[in-house]
């Protein structure tokens, strides 16, 4: 079978980037006459085949909206992003579009390597599903210059639309919730390194820890997942607070198992709260109390951003942050 040629062997030999060479399969005019010799030369050399001007003004439409979700928030277990991407291929249908959806694997992010959907022009913008490195973005995404919006997260330092919950305020009015429960000694689960929702959402449990003079113990911060995301198991130590405000539901859901084997009960012994509302939050035994992220809103807001560049309607970049919503059910008690 004749080994299948790609646009990065194509790229290393000429000397530019993979971007470029997409770029001059797709008839952009913003590439020099001798690049895009040098690079179709090249490609009929190797035998590349591709599809010439796909898409070759911003007047064309495709009716494809990408959507790109790192692997890691598609694991068995992990669902949040799933209910997200249901939402919006609804919303998507309702305006007209298909969606393509695009994994992003820890090797294509290491090594910049660019999703199809974009070297070979298949849609008219892309809604990116959970937290992607900024210098990913930058540099393999943006340069298509066609609309991205963020979904349950922001980049401060670029010009893209985003919306995110406000993770802060909402760990805020949990841990509040719990203190006004009676709980003073009160925990949180979740590694602040991996994504800036679990940093905010730590700052702001410490920020109603602190107004009330409870002390953060260090020993009370369980992480579910290593520096490099990849799931571990809790390190439960003696002394445990009397609750604890989960990261998300999936961390509650484990962390409510691993104490009922300590022969503990939920919520008699240990209050705990979780974030998100997911199936973890239902199938908990006991229910889990949690708080809800507007899953259905983000859709929404992000096809109507995508609608609007699609169809070259004026728009200003929208940063929006939404509230949570806290859903009281079984897993807390007052004390």
């Amino acid at each position: 079978m004749k080994r299948k040629v790609t646009m990065q062997e194509i790229s290393d030999i000429v000397g530019v980037s993979k971007v470029t060479v997409s770029k001059v399969f797709n008839n952009r005019t913003d590439v020099s006459d001798e690049v895009k010799q040098r690079v179709l030369k090249v490609a009929k050399e190797l035998g590349y085949r591709y599809h010439a001007g796909v898409k070759t003004s911003k007047t064309s439409r495709l009716g494809n909206v990408g959507i790109v979700v790192p692997e890691v928030f598609l694991e068995p277990d992990e669902n949040f992003y799933v209910h997200i991407y249901k939402h919006i291929y609804k919303e998507a249908e309702k305006l007209g579009y298909s969606t393509i959806l695009s994994v992003i694997n820890k090797d294509q992010l290491n090594h910049n390597d660019i999703p199809n959907i974009c070297s070979e022009h298949k849609v008219d913008g892309l809604i990116i599903l959970g937290e992607l490195p900024e210098h990913y973005i930058k540099e393999s995404l943006m340069p298509y210059d066609i609309p991205i919006v963020l979904v349950d997260f922001a980049l401060r330092d670029a010009d893209l639309d985003s919306i995110t919950t406000n993770n802060f305020e909402a760990s805020y009015q949990a841990t509040n919730y719990l203190i006004s429960k009676g709980h003073k000694e009160i925990g949180f689960v979740g590694n602040i390194k991996t994504t800036q929702s679990i940093m905010d959402r730590y700052l702001g449990y410490c920020k109603a820890m602190m107004e009330h003079d409870y002390p953060v113990k260090e020993e009370h911060i369980l992480k579910e997942r290593d520096d490099d995301n990849h799931e571990v198991d809790y390190q439960i130590e003696s002394g445990l607070p009397t609750a604890f405000i989960c990261n998300n539901d999936k961390a509650a859901f484990y962390l409510i198992r691993s104490l009922q084997d300590m022969g503990l009960r939920i919520p008699d012994d240990c209050s705990v709260i979780g974030f998100d509302d997911n199936n973890h939050s239902i199938f908990s035994q006991p229910k889990i109390t949690t708080m809800r992220v507007r899953k259905d809103e983000m859709a929404r807001f992000a096809l109507s951003k995508m609608h609007k560049y699609i169809n070259n309607r004026k728009t200003t970049i929208d940063k929006l942050i939404i509230d949570a919503d806290l859903i009281e059910r079984e897993s807390v008690k007052s004390i």
